[in-house]
């Protein structure tokens, strides 16, 4: 799947409503100084995530200028028919309509508190509701439940260049690091060496073993019982210690640099090897079989906002070839002012919001 179109109403620099067409693979953001260029941005992962306390208030996001109300639209086409299949978006399977013979489906999210009839209910919708085109029904609705899983329809993967390089090399599995490690992890669990460990797992912890853990815990799980049946009834207790998947391996991780002063974990590092690093990690993925082989159902969307800070020009060349590699399964948004990361773009989506 991918952004098709994102229509921006009344979005800070945004006064009146814009519409921008989006393409697979990679678009390029380019324009001059403050013209909204990364404002679009903010605007999609708005209309996904939501407002929080510190993020698109109304003070910071809205339009101070505008007249009517700050509003978000996208369009969501590539496989939707696929997306409605999945239990938890099966809601949205009358939401699905044809524009241009591909079949989309249409988000908002508005800062206008309304009520709208949605069937044979009456519904209060404010900018904490992300909405859906009803195609029949002509109008946008909140489906039930729908406003925290919207946040998972795609994975949004965001480099602002005045963030801290050091946000960026996360173990999460739905970051770029996460993913180069999950792909190897689920190579790993192959080998010996895990199936080893399986074994000294289950010696360690298995309820058969008199000496492990789990023999502890159960003398453990005996003297709870003995103080929680005399106050409140019987009932037994038993403590369970399963290997670790591959997420907790992952929180347990750090990445550890030696550049000669000695090894340090690198968010001890300076903010150039910190970029240098977090850069050098979405080469590496889309060099890597993680792309190629990934099962994941979840589209990764990549956000990146002038990464060509601090790059020498071959550098911007090759982070080009890699975003164009990852441009292939996946989409990716740039913002820049470089000509080096356009020049050998395979796809080229360019223009200037003003």
């Amino acid at each position: 799947m991918y952004i098709r179109h994102v229509t921006v109403e009344n979005v800070k620099s945004f006064k009146g409503r814009y519409k921008f067409a989006l393409q697979p693979g990679v678009n390029y953001f380019v324009g001059d100084n403050n013209s909204g260029k990364s404002t679009v941005l903010e605007a999609l992962l708005f209309a996904f995530q939501g407002p929080t306390q510190t993020k698109w208030t109304p003070e910071t996001f809205y339009c101070r200028n505008g007249s009517g109300p700050t509003r978000v639209e996208v369009d969501i086409a590539g496989g939707v028919e696929n997306l409605v299949k999945m239990d938890k978006f099966s809601v949205l399977k009358d939401f699905i309509f044809d524009v241009d013979g591909e079949k989309i489906l249409r988000l908002e999210r508005s800062s206008e508190q309304r009520r709208v009839i949605q069937g044979k209910k009456t519904k209060d919708v404010d900018v904490k509701a992300v909405c859906f085109w009803h195609p029949e029904r002509k109008q946008f609705e909140n489906v039930t439940g729908i406003d925290a899983k919207v946040k998972a329809i795609f994975d949004f993967e965001e480099v602002w260049a005045d963030a801290h390089p050091s946000d960026h090399i996360d173990f999460a599995n739905n970051k770029t690091l996460g993913r180069l490690l999950h792909a190897s992890f689920e190579r790993f669990v192959q080998t010996d060496l895990w199936a080893n460990l399986t074994e000294a797992h289950q010696r360690a912890f298995g309820p058969d073993e008199a000496e492990s853990f789990t023999a502890e815990t159960t003398r453990l799980a005996g003297d709870l019982k003995d103080i929680i049946d005399e106050q409140y009834g019987e009932a037994s207790y038993r403590f369970d210690f399963d290997l670790p998947d591959a997420n907790i391996f992952m929180k347990q991780g750090s990445l550890h640099v030696d550049d000669g002063a000695g090894e340090t974990p690198i968010g001890g590092k300076g903010t150039g090897m910190q970029r240098a690093v977090a850069l050098g990690l979405i080469q590496l993925y889309a060099r890597s079989s993680a792309l190629k082989e990934s099962h994941d159902t979840t589209p990764l969307l990549l956000m990146l906002d002038e990464p060509e800070t601090w790059l020498h020009p071959n550098a911007q060349l090759r982070l080009g070839d890699a975003l164009n590699k990852i441009g292939d399964k996946d989409q990716v948004f740039i913002v820049t002012h470089s000509p080096y990361l356009i020049r050998n773009s395979k796809q080229i989506g360019i223009f200037s919001p003003f």
